[in-house]
């Protein structure tokens, strides 16, 4: 049964919800400026995966700033397995990431697979040749910490998915503000199939975009998702359907979104990126310590024996 506040409560209660808007004020220029590792004591173990994942090479990240539409491309380019991230990319994508962070003209940023497909996770050979639990607790560090850096750029981003996007491919998908599909496109998270979990930071993610139920079919039941399945579910805003490529259509897409003003779009963004990511560093931090248990395990090194058709 609702009452009147009195006086008092009402006070009590304009003073908690004043703190927490104080404290939520500072939390964008905090969490830009620190990592989910938890500070600088990890920096030569961050340095040495750096260094091993550069010697799975292969693939490469294209980044093209345009300062007339405002509007970054960055391109997975790994076309010949299906743009899956080698060690080399995972490198690459946070140096693109780190000049997207000072590119100070931009509003907006695209991306997108090359030839077709949009991403199928990571190289196999990096499981392969790095299978201790150290190795991937230390891989999930460093596309999390680029994936949440990218997540939190005063840029307004989106994911364009033509063919698949598979496991990591899908996390990718949701460090985006928006995610568009072709019509023949589609999303799965397929990493209970190789006995292990979301590590890139998408689970936790995927939670606030779907919901907790959703969230959890589409990850435990590794569910096929179409563009349509994808809409109605709220993981895709929208289907392409143009007669133009699906780059072009999607530039057009983005810019109604940030026609305003410079300023007032990366402010807008930066507002929303600091209401959303309240708790998610500790949600990824937990989602890591997950990771870290299953990676190298039997069960993932007895699915990189069978060739999987997805």
């Amino acid at each position: 049964m609702w009452r009147l506040q009195s006086s008092h409560d009402a006070m009590n209660t304009l003073i908690y919800r004043l703190g927490h808007l104080i404290n939520r004020s500072q939390c964008y220029r905090f969490s830009s400026a620190t990592s989910v590792s938890g500070g600088n004591s990890n920096e030569a173990n961050d340095t040495t995966i750096v260094q091993q994942l550069q010697k799975v090479d292969g693939g490469k990240i294209q980044l093209e700033k345009c300062d007339n539409s405002k509007i970054a491309i960055l391109t997975i380019d790994n076309e010949r397995i299906r743009n899956a991230l080698s060690g080399s990319m995972m490198v690459q994508l946070r140096d693109a990431v780190n000049k997207l962070e000072e590119w100070k003209e931009g509003k907006g940023v695209i991306l997108i697979g090359a030839g077709g497909n949009f991403c199928s996770g990571a190289d196999l050979n990096i499981a392969k040749q790095f299978n201790s639990p150290e190795h991937g607790e230390a891989m999930c560090k460093l596309m999390q910490n680029t994936l949440t850096k990218f997540k939190r750029l005063p840029l307004i981003s989106t994911a364009v998915i033509e063919g698949k996007a598979l496991g990591g491919g899908a996390e990718l998908t949701t460090a985006c503000d928006f995610r568009l599909m072709a019509k023949e496109a589609e999303i799965r998270f397929v990493q209970v199939q190789r006995g292990v979990t979301p590590g890139w930071g998408g689970g936790s993610r995927l939670v606030n975009i779907v919901g907790r139920r959703t969230a959890l079919k589409l990850l435990a039941g590794s569910t096929r998702l179409t563009a349509d399945s994808a809409l109605q579910c709220g993981l895709a805003d929208d289907i392409l359907n143009s007669n133009e490529t699906v780059l072009n259509a999607s530039i057009e897409w983005l810019k109604e979104i940030i026609a305003g003003p410079i300023n007032s779009i990366r402010g807008i963004k930066q507002v929303v990126a600091c209401a959303d990511d309240v708790d998610i560093d500790q949600a990824l931090q937990f989602e890591r310590s997950i990771f870290k248990g299953v990676w190298g395990a039997p069960a993932l090194m007895k699915s990189l024996e069978i060739k999987r058709k997805y």
